[in-house]
């Protein structure tokens, strides 16, 4: 017996959390202009890494998310050379928040231009180590 409610109480978690919606679903991501150093394989992933991390902002939407280009990436290599990584990447979105985000956060704004900083070595997977403006 304690089987069957245990099935049953697991089935309705299940079903529960399945209906939850994700703070990156509606999520657009823009084109950027080609890399020269990345593919967009590895663009995508990274932009993975930051919706996986983005998922545990509370009262936060990500709205759009973008390479934000060579240039840009090259200038924060020091984020990799600090921690013995040899390539970065950066990411730029827009997010909002709702009437009750985390601090530091502002109740109902957007930020726009918001950067993500990633790593990697040997071309492994994207380590997310700093966002901000």
């Amino acid at each position: 017996m304690k089987k069957i409610v245990l099935m049953i109480l697991s089935i309705c978690v299940l079903f529960g959390f399945a209906g939850c919606t994700s703070n990156t679903d509606k999520m657009e991501v823009l084109e950027w202009t080609p890399s020269e150093i990345y593919t967009d394989e590895e663009i995508h992933s990274a932009i993975d890494v930051v919706c996986s991390d983005f998922r545990h902002w509370k009262g936060c939407k990500l709205d759009t998310i973008t390479y934000a280009g060579d240039d840009v990436s090259i200038a924060h290599i020091d984020w990799a050379t600090r921690y013995h990584f040899d390539q970065a990447l950066v990411l730029v979105s827009s997010f909002s928040t709702n009437n009750n985000p985390e601090e530091p956060l502002e109740k109902n704004e957007t930020y726009d231009n918001y950067k993500w900083i990633l790593i990697r070595k040997d071309g492994g997977e994207w380590s997310h180590v700093d966002n901000g403006f």
